[in-house]
Formats: C-alpha cells, structure tokens, sequence
C-alpha cells in the first residue's frame, strides 16, 4: 500500500466562518484520527466526516499515476472535480473522495462496509452519483484502482455546451 502525502494521523483543520475547528474549539466536532479528518454534526444533526480536499487531490494525483487514462482535475466550490479523459468521474470536497458512479453500479458500492452516499457539508443533501468508501479502502490502492477504472469506463461523454 503506498500511501504518499495520504498518512495515518494526519490531522486537518476546517474552516466555519473566521474560527478553526479542530476537535476541541466546537462541542458538535470530535476527532478522528486517520486520513486528516474531522468529524461534524449538521444543522439537521447528520454527523458526517470532514476531509482536507488538498490530501484528498493529492491522493488522486498519486493514484492518477498509475491509471490507464489521462488524469486532470478543476477546482469547484472548495474542492476538486476529476476528469477521466475528460469525462468527470470523481468529485473531491469536504465531503470526501467520491467516485462518480451509474446508479446500478451504486447498490454494489454501497454494500461495502463504510460506504456511503457523498456529502459535501452537513447542509447540504447527500449526492445522486458520488459514493465515498471507507477511510481504510480510500486508503488502498488496489481498492481505489479498480472502482478509479471502472468509474472512468462507465462516465458518461463530455456534454457538449
């Protein structure tokens, strides 16, 4: 397992407003120590795990290496969309590493353990397409290789405007 700037104990810090969340400065954030991650409660009271998208597009520039196809990704609200040859294929935010996937193959993503549908801040909805997996398997690669390709082979063709 390779892990470059992606390590065990990283932790990061989230931004809400002009204060610094870091696990101690908020009653509603606890901290989880493993991929550079907070834990936060929604207004809803939905508790979702907060990530550093820097350490999450710098996992995928690593990963990006190794793939079969043309990596490139865009800065979007806060965060990263990445392109397979140009078709969009993972969204990179708060939220998570989410693999952009066709709604049959989401069932069969959705079983792993720790899988869920992405978020991108506790307001927000969960996502239609994206899928985040579990901080172990994010940390995989072989893991992420696979649903990386698969994700690419399955997006659908850059809309034309």
């Amino acid at each position: 397992m390779r892990f470059g700037s992606w390590r065990r104990g990283d932790v990061a810090t989230w931004r809400r407003g002009d204060d610094v969340v870091d696990g101690r400065a908020d009653e509603r954030v606890t901290e989880h120590r493993f991929g550079g991650t907070l834990g936060s409660t929604g207004s809803e009271g939905l508790t979702m795990v907060v990530h550093d998208p820097k350490v999450l597009k710098s996992r995928l520039e690593l990963l990006a290496e190794d793939l079969p196809f043309e990596v490139t990704s865009r800065p979007m609200m806060g965060g990263s969309i990445g392109y397979a040859d140009g078709r969009t294929f993972v969204s990179i935010s708060a939220g998570g590493f989410g693999v952009k996937l066709l709604p049959g193959d989401q069932e069969r993503a959705l079983a792993r353990p720790g899988a869920a549908r992405m978020r991108h801040s506790p307001e927000e909805p969960e996502s239609k397409s994206c899928i985040t997996f579990s901080e172990i398997d994010t940390a995989d690669d072989e893991f992420m290789m696979e649903w990386l390709r698969f994700a690419a082979e399955t997006a659908p063709a850059k809309e034309k405007r």
